[in-house]
């Protein structure tokens, strides 16, 4: 499904290395890297949001939505699945967070 800036959904990857978290967004290319698992997903969730609502203003083109990271990055999403289901990993943590600009900055 492609992302729209009525409805969409975005897919965080979040994985621990020596050095903190590192977060993937499939849908949106961005990556970042934090202390927690909880502020890497969070920080890539509002990025999103910041993203949409840019498009929205007619600040950045339409084509800004849906863009895919970095092909080290898009390999590490379909790996870490598997190999976390494999070798039972528990430094990988997947999310699906539904997004919608506009419902959330009514809250």
């Amino acid at each position: 499904m492609k992302n729209t800036l009525n409805r969409g959904k975005i897919q965080i990857l979040i994985y621990k290395n020596k050095e903190g978290f590192i977060g993937v967004c499939y849908e949106t290319g961005f990556v970042h890297f934090g202390e927690t698992e909880k502020k890497v997903r969070d920080h890539i969730t509002n990025s999103t949001i910041a993203l949409l609502q840019t498009i929205e203003d007619g600040d950045l083109s339409i084509k800004a939505i849906n863009q895919k990271p970095a092909i080290k990055y898009r390999i590490l999403f379909f790996l870490f699945p598997i190999l976390s289901s494999i070798l039972r990993l528990s430094n990988v943590s997947f999310f699906t967070e539904p997004i919608n600009p506009r419902l959330l900055s009514n809250a």
